[in-house]
């Protein structure tokens, strides 16, 4: 799979408690399918050290993604946790 946001860039999968994700080396921006990011917010936060600690890429927030899934365009929003947190998801596979 590859980044929605950098162009050619294969995502690396990255384990948290037997849950698969996927991770832009270059952007460090994570591609979470349908519940896993559900699944991952139950999860005790010392089990998220593999995702915690990369810089955010704010200056590739104006950049309209595609869904990697199924190439649609991805719709982006704030964090209902976390405000600057920035989301880009997608409304046909709620990726």
């Amino acid at each position: 799979m590859n980044c929605c946001k950098c162009v050619g860039q294969a995502m690396v999968q990255v384990t948290v408690n037997g849950i698969e994700v996927d991770q832009c080396p270059s952007c460090n921006g994570i591609w979470f399918d349908k519940q896993e990011l559900p699944r991952l917010l139950r999860e005790d936060p010392a089990n998220l050290e593999a995702l915690l600690g990369r810089k955010e890429h704010r200056d590739l927030n104006h950049i309209k993604g595609m869904c990697p899934v199924d190439g649609g365009e991805l719709l982006q929003g704030r964090s209902g946790r976390n405000s600057e947190v920035t989301v880009d998801f997608c409304a046909q596979c709620q990726g």
